[in-house]
């Protein structure tokens, strides 16, 4: 309520006080009030009000007049005390000080235009480059989707070709089996490449490898590179003793199957959940030597692998 009183008592012209008469050019008093306590920077409220209070007189501030001189001489203008030769609305546009204002003002916005445009620019090439970057992001996915239903397709195939109607050779075969009270070969399969819990949890701990092995191979194969005439099934998820049937010399001639060579290695993956040290064959010596693996090979019934190192010892897992 104070501060809303001095304000009128500052803002008020002379004859406003005196007469209690409020004309236009009462109102350029009270613009040159306005920007005086504009362009001027006081210390303290107290400093403010007793500047403000000086200006009734035309007494303005030392760093005032030193920093701002024209501006000052067009305040004077403004409030002199004598209402006649106060300037006009019209005069007051003619001012250099405010010529040099809308100059200033010009500046500052054609400054802010052009650094927003430049902003506009930045920003538009970056919204750009992340829409390209998840545009081919988006067709990656797609090609790894195509090739994942193209793969399922492909492994539903030899799924059914693999249940085709038995051979004499084979009905034979499983009689043989029978009476020998061999479990057929569906239960041997069912039973080395069971899918447990404990499988499911190594296969999510390394799926981002598996998807990367995958991925890597799917790559270097094209899409009509796989025939489910050419690695049925049973090949794949064959088991560790002999009886699987061996492949005919169309299929030995035939190109070699990277996707059934990814599920050999994946079935491989999938049997073992540790490794364990059966003996140790050690070799001549060798000096400065580093125990590097140079080879990894399975046995015959897959048993036990063996990993040979360039130094003076063959390890059996």
């Amino acid at each position: 309520m104070l501060r809303l009183q001095l304000e009128e008592k500052w803002y008020a012209s002379p004859e406003e006080i005196n007469e209690g008469v409020c004309t236009i050019l009462s109102n350029i008093y009270s613009l040159g009030m306005l920007l005086f306590e504009l362009l001027c920077q006081f210390e303290s409220e107290r400093a403010h009000a007793a500047a403000m209070l000086d200006l009734r007189h035309r007494i303005f501030p030392p760093t005032f007049l030193s920093e701002n001189l024209k501006e000052a001489g067009f305040c004077l203008r403004l409030l002199h005390p004598e209402p006649s030769l106060r300037p006009t609305t019209r005069d007051i546009l003619q001012f250099e000080v405010l010529n040099g204002f809308q100059e200033v003002f010009a500046e500052e916005l054609s400054s802010s235009i052009n650094r927003d445009d430049t902003e506009s620019k930045l920003l538009l090439h970056f919204l750009g480059l992340s829409k390209e970057k998840k545009q081919k992001h988006a067709s990656k996915l797609m090609e790894d989707i195509a090739c994942l239903e193209a793969d399922i397709k492909e492994v539903e195939k030899r799924r059914h070709f693999s249940r085709k109607p038995l051979t004499y050779s084979s009905i034979n075969a499983r009689e043989c089996r029978y009476h020998s009270k061999e479990p057929p070969i569906s239960e041997m399969h069912s039973s080395l490449y069971p899918f447990s819990s404990d499988n499911e949890m190594r296969l999510m701990r390394n799926i981002n490898q598996l998807e990367s092995a995958y991925f890597s191979m799917r790559s270097r194969v094209p899409f009509h590179e796989t025939d489910p005439m050419r690695r049925p099934d049973k090949d794949l998820l064959k088991n560790r003793d002999n009886g699987h049937l061996t492949q005919n010399n169309e299929e030995i001639s035939s190109p070699p199957d990277s996707l059934g060579a990814f599920f050999d290695g994946l079935c491989k993956y999938a049997r073992y959940s540790k490794f364990e040290v059966r003996g140790i064959m050690r070799s001549g010596e060798f000096n400065n030597s580093a125990n590097v693996i140079c080879s990894l090979s399975f046995d015959h019934d897959e048993d036990y692998f063996a990993a040979a190192g360039i130094s003076n010892k063959i390890k059996i897992f």
